[in-house]
């Protein structure tokens, strides 16, 4: 039980780190970057959405 949720715990630090480093890259500030990291779905979606879709299919010729 521990050892799940230690793993569970490493795992959304990692995630909230890497949100963070991202943000940061893109040119925030750090406190910016700080609630990006504690929000990362939300970051992510709007990441998604202002690179214009990179993952979906190729364009329909």
């Amino acid at each position: 039980m521990l050892i799940a949720l230690a793993i569970a715990i490493l795992g959304s630090g990692a995630l909230v780190a890497l949100t963070m480093i991202g943000q940061r890259s893109r040119g925030s500030g750090l406190m910016i970057a700080a609630l990006a990291g504690l929000a990362f779905p939300v970051a992510w979606t709007a990441w998604y959405l202002q690179d214009g879709h990179p993952f979906r299919s190729a364009p329909r010729v």
